[in-house]
């Protein structure tokens, strides 16, 4: 049933009438939904873009929302001066890099770095929601 309707969720986006985050996020609703009932990770589908057979393909372009400039820039000072470079490193990051913080925080640093020489970019996968 689950493979249904990763099949059917597929369809829909390739017709245009869903993006493509939003049917990988339903998935992953599910999975998560699955093993809060099932008590286990046994009921599941593979990664939601392995099922639906399509990745995004939006690259974010600017910070997210609701982080004011001065307000960040006040975060990181009152860090820097409680001694708290690392925290402040990480907050950097993850603003130049559009990442959630947790993902930022959880992040592989060396594969993210030899992606960004070798690729131009970087693949987000620790933190994220889907796993």
């Amino acid at each position: 049933m689950l493979a249904d309707y990763a099949v059917y969720l597929r369809d829909v986006v390739r017709r245009g009438d869903l993006a493509v985050s939003t049917a990988q996020n339903r998935l992953s609703s599910v999975n998560k939904t699955m093993a809060a009932l099932h008590g286990d990770q046994y009921v599941k589908l593979p990664s939601p873009s392995k099922a639906l057979g399509i990745h995004r393909t939006a690259v974010r372009q600017s910070a997210p929302q609701g982080q004011d400039r001065e307000q960040f820039k006040q975060i990181v000072d009152a860090l820097c001066r409680n001694n708290q470079q690392r925290a402040a490193a990480i907050v950097l990051f993850a603003r130049a890099a559009g990442m959630r913080l947790r993902e930022a925080i959880l992040a592989d640093l060396p594969r993210l770095s030899r992606e960004a020489n070798d690729l131009g970019m970087i693949n987000i996968q620790d933190g994220t929601k889907g796993g």
